[in-house]
């Protein structure tokens, strides 16, 4: 049984999923719709550190194609049982290991359309690294971190994390790999955990980004 550390959503349904991390979803979901080209045959995504894989199956219910990868092997085995769809699929990957994430994604049949990593970046030691993949990878990104202006970093409290960003931080860590943001989105609170777009002052940042062409 995977452990409850209060960082993975680890629930067989999805509703036992807490709505703030669906709700994220729901939006990633939708802005890749809107913003992606329509004459893509079918999108390609990869959903970094999917868990037990509940965001990959709201992504591929949304129509794209769905790739989720995650470090643990039990949410992987849980998300091939339970959240498995026929556009969506599931890989033991590493986000900090370059050569794990340039082997996995070589292999995938498409190239990638978009990466979404939802609460994920501050998980990472070296995110500058991380964003550099990300960037090699795909032109469009769906990305959320916690805003250190509204819930400042402690590690006491956050034992998982490395660091928290303020808008101008996190805006900095994508231009610098050539993202440009699109839309800026937060939430105020955990239940229900609305996004709301164009607003940056809640809990965290979710924004949709391009490359710089």
């Amino acid at each position: 049984m995977l452990p409850q550390t209060g960082e993975r959503q680890i629930a067989e349904t999805i509703e036992g999923i807490k709505p703030n991390h669906r709700n994220r979803y729901a939006f990633a979901a939708n802005v890749i719709q809107n913003d992606l080209d329509s004459n893509v045959i079918q999108t390609n995504v990869i959903d970094c550190a999917c868990g037990v894989g509940y965001g990959t199956m709201m992504l591929a219910e949304s129509g794209v194609r769905a790739h989720g990868f995650d470090i643990e092997p039990g949410a992987i085995e849980v998300a091939n049982r339970v959240y498995k769809r026929d556009n969506n699929e599931f890989h033991v990957v590493d986000l900090s290991n370059s050569e794990q994430w340039m082997q996995t994604v070589s292999g995938l049949d498409h190239p990638i359309d978009a990466i979404v990593s939802i609460e994920t970046i501050e998980h990472v030691e070296d995110a500058v690294a991380l964003i550099a993949r990300y960037a090699e990878t795909a032109p469009y990104l769906v990305a959320s971190v916690p805003n250190e202006d509204t819930i400042p970093f402690n590690k006491a409290k956050h034992p998982f994390h490395y660091r928290h960003y303020t808008r101008g931080q996190f805006e900095e860590l994508l231009n610098d790999h050539g993202y440009e943001i699109g839309v800026w989105a937060t939430q105020y609170d955990k239940i229900p955990g609305i996004v709301y777009e164009d607003a940056d002052d809640g809990m965290g940042f979710i924004v949709s980004a391009s490359k710089v062409k």
